[in-house]
């Protein structure tokens, strides 16, 4: 695939179908920490194939969702989801 900027709706649409080929792979009963922990690890490989000006742009992508953990169990609460 060329290497063109996309739209934010292009991105996130291309993400989250992604997102669930992911999640179709993993489908049947799974240990949650042992999938998050993978899940992880393929975050860290992406990472390493990123150019060093987009490391911010990923570690504030993940401080984000971090946050979003940190407030879900403070308050009690599940996460939003935003796969379809």
């Amino acid at each position: 695939m060329p290497n063109k900027q996309l739209s934010k709706a292009e991105f996130s649409a291309q993400a989250d179908a992604m997102a669930r080929q992911i999640i179709q792979a993993l489908s049947g009963e799974q240990r949650a920490f042992l999938v998050l922990e993978a899940l992880c690890r393929v975050h860290r490989f992406t990472c390493m194939h990123l150019p060093p000006e987009a490391l911010g742009a990923a570690g504030f992508a993940l401080g984000s969702y971090a946050g979003e953990l940190m407030q879900a169990s403070a308050t009690g609460s599940r996460l939003n989801s935003t796969v379809h």
